[in-house]
């Protein structure tokens, strides 16, 4: 793989599970039959996945995208991109589970820095003062790991 190419990402429930209870399993292949593919995210006829390079912003957008509810269980698959809605959520008619990735835990600290500077990077000035003292006072009190958010956001807002 090369070191610019983003892995595959399937974000499941703790049993391996994704809508609709379909299983996802390492070596094994989640397909779509012919007759029901289509090609718009978010349906029925398409496989979710996200292309990024680490597991950190799809478990950051997961209550938006996948709504997973509980421990969420992450696996790096294999296939054929046939739509993308920006620069992270693509989808498939066809994956092959490659491995399970660790699955950080994510704090509600850093899930709110993560917001923050989301709301930052799209409103840009238009950000009220109040809500730039907060977000200098949450910034202050992240730990180390607030660069990664920081990059997180960028990425995320650029889509």
């Amino acid at each position: 793989k090369k070191e610019t190419e983003k892995m595959l990402i399937k974000l499941t429930d703790e049993h391996g599970s994704s809508r609709e209870g379909t299983l996802w399993a390492i070596g094994c292949t989640v397909e779509i039959p012919e007759r029901d593919r289509g090609l718009r995210l978010c349906s029925a006829g398409l496989l979710h996945v996200y292309e990024a390079d680490s597991v950190h912003l799809p478990l950051m957008l997961n209550p938006r995208h996948a709504h997973i509810k509980g421990p969420v269980r992450a696996f790096e698959v294999s296939g054929h991109i046939v739509a993308r809605e920006g620069q992270l959520k693509a989808g498939g008619h066809c994956f092959r589970v490659i491995r399970e990735l660790p699955v950080p835990e994510i704090t509600t600290e850093q899930r709110v820095l993560f917001a923050i500077m989301c709301a930052f990077e799209t409103q840009g000035t238009c950000v009220s003062v109040a809500s730039a003292a907060y977000a200098a006072y949450a910034a202050s009190a992240a730990d180390a790991r607030a660069g990664l958010f920081s990059h997180l956001a960028q990425e995320a807002c650029t889509d």
